[in-house]
């Protein structure tokens, strides 16, 4: 989350930075740093409107105790802030024998206004659908959602990833180990992504 809230920034800084017929009307290039960092926080906030997210316990709600016979071992959630951007997030691992493994994560990007989704979520934004002989990664539709799926089974390991958007505001993220797409979509149904959607 720390790379896309990056992306953001410096995609927003690039605005009035660029001086001439480019920069907002009215608006002059940032003289010093501290001026590009105060119009980059009020071109945020114009954009998100100064969004609230759910609370980062709110989504840790969601969490199931157990995924696929998986017990969780670990959760954990956090709520920040910075130039006009509001994030929260909560995360879980699972764990079972024969080195099984899940890991659950659930941000609400909506502070970050949509540069910041495009940032957090890149491939949301292209179709894609490749094939290999150890797996594949492709977009696609989970629940009338946009999600990518990846799977490699390489080297004899195991390796699974769902990554779904909600609302064009939440991003739900998914690794398995040693545990098959099935599991992962099972476990994303139970978080209620029409409800949260709802919510948003």
């Amino acid at each position: 989350m720390s790379k896309a809230i990056a992306v953001v920034v410096m995609a927003v800084l690039a605005f009035p930075a660029c001086g001439g017929d480019d920069a907002p009307a009215g608006q002059d290039a940032p003289a010093t740093m501290e001026e590009a960092v105060a119009q980059a926080s009020e071109a945020i906030r114009a954009q998100t409107g100064d969004v609230e997210p759910i609370s980062a316990e709110a989504l840790q709600e969601r969490l199931p105790e157990n995924v696929g016979g998986l017990e969780r071992v670990d959760v954990s959630r956090t709520e920040s802030g910075a130039m006009g951007m509001k994030v929260s997030a909560t995360n879980a691992r699972y764990e079972g024998d024969e080195g099984r493994s899940v890991t659950i994560a659930i941000s609400d990007i909506g502070g970050m206004g949509s540069m910041g989704a495009m940032g957090a979520a890149a491939w949301a934004m292209t179709e894609f659908d490749r094939t290999t002989q150890t797996g594949y990664d492709r977009t696609s539709r989970f629940d009338g959602f946009k999600a990518m799926e990846s799977l490699s089974r390489d080297g004899g390991r195991l390796r699974t990833e769902l990554s779904i958007i909600v609302g064009e505001r939440f991003l739900v993220q998914m690794e398995g180990r040693e545990v098959e797409m099935d599991v992962l979509k099972d476990a994303a149904r139970r978080l209620r992504l029409r409800d949260l959607e709802d919510e948003g």
